[in-house]
């Protein structure tokens, strides 16, 4: 132990390791592919929504007023129906849907004015999807038409070509011939 602080304290002389580059993520690693900590946030997300709208249910049913108790179930469905579109974003791995999920249970919560569990959601959600747009950056870097997902050659990319002629009726061409007649 000594030994290892002893290093941390006083470098050693001499040019400094390399640090490993990482390399650049495709575009389908960012729409689709979740990274360790972003599944681990998102299984922690799916739990606590079903344990907040358990909470919520019994809280909404033993409320002093009628139209929050008639709201309880209504809430129940509508989170566990949150918490199964992100427990399929999770199986699924796709970082979009995972984000725009999360991003519907905050605003359900903000709904039903659970508003420190709006705020997770959102910032959740919002974090997600920012790294989803992420990928419009990577593809300006990269010269590649950002409007299309689809990278086979001759779709989504731009064409030097002109639009195919119509088949019904082409107009004659700006050529010396057609100006003689």
């Amino acid at each position: 132990m000594r030994h290892t602080a002893r290093e941390l304290w006083h470098q050693k002389p001499g040019p400094r390791a390399p640090k490993p580059v990482a390399a650049p993520l495709t575009r389908r690693a960012i729409v689709n592919g979740l990274d360790r900590r972003e599944m681990t946030v998102g299984v922690i997300i799916t739990v606590v929504d079903i344990l907040l709208a358990y909470a919520g249910y019994r809280g909404y049913q033993h409320a002093s007023t009628k139209a929050l108790r008639s709201e309880a179930t209504s809430f129940l469905i509508a989170s566990l129906v949150g918490a199964a579109i992100l427990a399929f974003g999770l199986v699924l791995r796709r970082r979009a849907l995972l984000g725009f999920a999360c991003f519907m249970v905050g605003l359900e919560f903000f709904n039903y004015r659970l508003y420190p569990g709006a705020l997770l959601y959102l910032a959740i959600g919002g974090w997600l999807i920012f790294r989803v747009t992420q990928k419009q950056k990577m593809d300006r870097a990269a010269g590649l038409d950002a409007r299309s997902l689809d990278t086979r050659p001759g779709r989504g990319g731009t064409s030097s070509r002109g639009p195919k002629p119509s088949k019904r009726y082409t107009p004659p061409r700006n050529t010396a011939a057609g100006r003689r007649r």
